[in-house]
């Protein structure tokens, strides 16, 4: 037993399958700089780089307090709050959720006199804990804790993949209307930057011990406000001095913070080798309803000078989104198209954040509208774990989206795999692998106008969707097997089918406990 030890627990944020997204929880490793700063005892636990943690794990260890680091985005609420249910049902310790807590503005806790909800700030979580805070301040001298150097010999080949994942900045300018940034308290101040030296002192420890890959991992790396500039300048200046051609250092960034500051040659020069892009959406109008600030001609502009200068794109998109229509999902997917028919496409990255994403909402909304429950599209849409039931973009649209949802998880999966064996696989196989992945693209985009082309049609209505599901399949046997090799030629949903019960797939580790 573990009674004085403070465990620090990095829950699931994706789907258990997803093996390549290999890194640390920043919102962890300063947590864990702090304490480790004032002479706290605590381990970390975190499901995705130790794939042995399970709750019995947790339960076991015995700690005084479980500390559930948390996001607004992806899986962290829907396990949180499982992970929760079993410690303080089966322990006696505090449970704690941390980092972006706005989203628990509207949760009821069951054990209200062990339970807190403390927002992504390090001292005042210490002074819920009974600990000093007065440590160190993210603005001016925390350091980041590398815990995820200890699971790098188990990793296998899975530590091919590892990126160090390190803080500059904290919060956003902007007021997005489907960003959980500005929705509820999650930070102390709307915008914090650290500053360089930390930056560069957090690169330089993993730097020494043989890891080189980096994930800046902000809302927003340079920020709306133009006095900033300077700061990003000259961190950019010392990453490109003191690094140079050492580091890969992937960034989050919008289109037109990017656009503003222009200097992407500076970005490339410091080692920036990868952007995810926040698109969201190439249909004006879609932008004005999600309130992005934004145009599309300033995110595509965007995207043709990160290609010139050879820094690869993520580009993430809300297709299903409030206000979408079939004439802005067209639009997105023509335009799309017409980049990737362009010169050295393959600086667009994969469509992964594109095929299949849906616009979440973080408070009650009467105005949320119910699925038809006859697709199993409600298994991802309630994964968020929603304030309101229903789904935020017009219901309508069911049929088209349970076929992207299936082109999706054919997409991510499949890639997943093949990535993976790639690695150990021989020159023949590598060269088959990659000419794949290229081509997936194309085959995405394609499959989904013809998609949307049947549902405008009215072919392609909830009543059918059984037999298109059918369609993806057979046109994603048909392109493994032109050409990868047989035995890797499957498709995902004939090896594997659709997990039953927990959607993505962590039933083992968190088992539902009512």
């Amino acid at each position: 037993m573990n009674k004085q030890t403070i465990a620090i627990v990095r829950v699931p944020y994706l789907s258990v399958y997803n093996l390549l997204d290999v890194r640390e929880e920043p919102i962890a490793s300063s947590l864990a700089g702090y304490l480790d700063s004032v002479g706290a005892a605590f381990e970390v636990f975190d499901f995705h780089l130790d794939r042995s943690v399970n709750v019995d794990t947790l339960i076991e260890f015995g700690a005084r307090a479980y500390i559930l680091c948390v996001r607004g985005t992806g899986l962290h609420w829907k396990y949180a709050l499982k992970i929760s249910q079993h410690l303080l049902s089966k322990t006696e310790a505090r449970v704690i959720f941390y980092g972006q807590t706005g989203k628990l503005q509207y949760w009821t806790s069951p054990y209200p006199e062990r339970t807190a909800v403390i927002l992504h700030d390090e001292r005042t979580i210490a002074k819920e804990l009974g600990l000093p805070a007065d440590g160190p301040n993210f603005s001016s001298d925390l350091t980041h804790y590398p815990y995820g150097l200890k699971y790098i010999n188990d990793l296998g080949i899975r530590r091919k993949f590892f990126k160090a994942t390190i803080e500059t900045t904290r919060g956003c300018h902007y007021s997005c209307k489907f960003c959980f940034i500005n929705h509820g308290t999650n930070y102390v101040n709307k915008f914090t930057r650290r500053p360089a030296n930390l930056v560069v002192s957090d690169i330089q420890q993993y730097l020494d011990n043989g890891i080189n890959k980096f994930w800046f991992y902000d809302a927003e790396f340079i920020g709306a406000d133009r006095e900033h500039y300077p700061e990003v300048i000259n961190l950019l200046t010392r990453l490109r001095e003191q690094f140079h051609g050492q580091v890969e250092i992937m960034i989050y960034n919008r289109a037109d913070t990017l656009e503003r500051f222009g200097n992407y040659e500076l970005l490339a020069g410091a080692g920036i080798k990868s952007i995810l892009l926040g698109i969201e959406s190439l249909h004006d109008d879609d932008l004005k309803g999600m309130r992005k600030g934004q145009t599309s001609a300033t995110a595509i502009n965007a995207i043709r000078k990160l290609r010139e200068n050879q820094i690869f794109c993520n580009l993430s998109f809300i297709l299903f989104n409030k206000t979408a229509t079939i004439q802005s999902l067209q639009e997105n997917i023509s335009r799309l198209a017409d980049l990737y028919n362009e010169e050295n496409f393959i600086y667009l990255g994969q469509t992964l954040y594109f095929s299949y994403a849906f616009e979440s909402d973080w408070a009650p909304n009467s105005q949320m509208r119910p699925l038809s429950n006859k697709t199993k599209l409600s298994g991802s849409t309630s994964s968020t774990i929603s304030p309101s039931e229903g789904v935020t973009f017009d219901p309508s649209l069911e049929p088209f989206a349970e076929i992207c949802r299936i082109i999706n998880y054919e997409q991510i999966r499949k890639l997943c795999e093949l990535n993976l064996r790639k690695e150990d696989s021989g020159l023949t196989e590598k060269h088959k692998i990659h000419e794949w992945a290229t081509l997936l693209n194309l085959l995405t985009l394609n499959l989904m106008q013809v998609a949307l082309d049947e549902f405008k049609s009215g072919s392609l209505t909830i009543h059918t969707v059984p037999s298109y599901q059918k369609w993806v399949y057979a046109s994603f046997q048909k392109f493994n097997n032109s050409i990868l090799p047989n035995e890797i030629a499957y498709t995902i949903t004939d090896k594997w089918g659709d997990y039953e019960g927990d959607w993505n797939g962590w039933e083992h580790q968190i088992p539902s406990i009512f």
